[in-house]
């Protein structure tokens, strides 16, 4: 993985209020497109992913394993290496930067944060995980407590 950067992983009891804390900012801004459009019948899902497409840039991942070790790379280009947190519970694992306000760095409009939350289907230690950051990658390494375990994206 050559030159790259630390990205520090807090280890968490869950990733759960990190989850849930996002969920609400989408379901606020699903109300104000409702509102937003005169409070008219419309489509509850529509207003739900167009705010979530506004808030959630949902980064590309793409899974390896080698017996006990999973490897999970992130694509994450135009994210500074210091803005990422990656949080793990030993069960799912979240990636979160935050986005840009409008105006900030130049930006015309607000850039959606990074987020994706990563359910396990078996136990990682997560003592054992750690991530680097490397030319727009991010790297996600752990030994799984079994002998098999892999990494799936959760909506």
């Amino acid at each position: 993985m050559g030159e790259n950067n630390n990205v520090q992983v807090i280890r968490v009891a869950s990733i759960e209020p990190y989850v849930k804390e996002m969920e609400q900012r989408i379901r606020e801004r699903a109300y104000q497109i409702y509102v937003e459009r005169g409070s008219r019948p419309g489509s509850p899902l529509e207003d739900w992913l167009s705010a979530e497409r506004e808030l959630v840039a949902k980064p590309t991942l793409h899974l390896a394993r080698e017996g006990r070790i999973i490897v999970a790379e992130l694509d994450l280009t135009g994210v500074a290496p210091d803005q990422i947190q990656v949080k793990a519970d030993g069960a799912f694992l979240l990636v979160y930067a935050p986005g840009k306000e409008e105006g900030q760095d130049s930006q015309p409009l607000p850039a959606p944060a990074v987020f994706g939350a990563f359910e396990l289907f078996r136990q990682i230690d997560k003592n054992t995980i750690r991530a680097e950051y490397e030319q727009g990658t991010l790297w996600i390494v752990g030994s799984s407590e079994a002998d098999h375990g892999a990494l799936q994206m959760t909506a």
